[in-house]
C-alpha cells in the first residue's frame, strides 16, 4: 500500500470525520491489512487534531471475536470501521451486520464505515468513488502504482 494513497484518503476523509466527531470520542477499527494501514493513518490525523480517538484492529475472519474482545474500548464511543475499498460490499455487509447485532453489548454511540475507494457508493466516508473493475484490472493498476508507472 502506498503512503500517498493513505495521505489522499486522510486528506479527503479526515476533515469530514473531524466535523462529525470533533466533540465526541471515536474509535477507528481497521479491517484487515489494508484497512489497518488506512485506519492507523486516520487515527493519527484525528489525535493530531485534538480528537479523543483510539484505534483497534479487526480481522475479516474474526469480526465478532475481535469486537467482543475490544468492547471495553468501544463502549461510549462512535465506531468507525476503516477499509481500503468497497468492491463487492461483502466485507461492508458482514462487518456492519455483526456490529449492529452486537450493538447493545458493545455500547457504541454510532457506527460508520470509511474507505479509500467506494465502487458501490455505500460507505459513509470515502476518498473517491469509481466504477467497479475486475480483480485482475485492480491488481494490475495497483502493481503499476507500486512501480511508479
Amino acid at each position: 500500500m502506498r503512503s500517498s494513497h493513505a495521505a489522499d484518503f486522510v486528506k479527503r476523509v479526515g476533515p469530514k470525520i473531524y466535523d462529525d466527531y470533533k466533540d465526541e470520542p471515536v474509535i477507528f477499527a481497521g479491517i484487515g491489512n489494508s484497512g489497518n494501514f488506512f485506519g492507523y493513518q486516520l487515527t493519527t490525523f484525528a489525535v493530531q487534531n485534538g480528537m479523543d480517538a483510539t484505534y483497534i484492529n479487526i480481522d475479516k475472519g474474526t469480526v465478532r471475536r475481535d469486537l467482543q474482545k475490544n468492547r471495553g474500548a468501544i463502549r461510549g464511543r462512535a465506531l468507525v470501521f476503516v477499509d481500503d475499498a468497497v468492491w463487492t460490499a461483502t466485507t461492508y455487509n458482514q462487518v456492519l451486520d455483526v456490529a449492529r447485532e452486537m450493538s447493545e453489548r458493545l455500547g457504541y454511540t454510532g457506527v460508520k464505515f470509511a474507505v479509500w475507494i467506494d465502487s458501490k457508493n455505500i460507505a459513509d466516508y470515502h476518498g473517491r468513488s469509481e466504477e467497479p473493475r475486475g480483480v485482475k484490472d485492480y491488481m494490475a493498476g495497483f502493481i503499476r502504482g507500486l512501480r511508479g508507472r
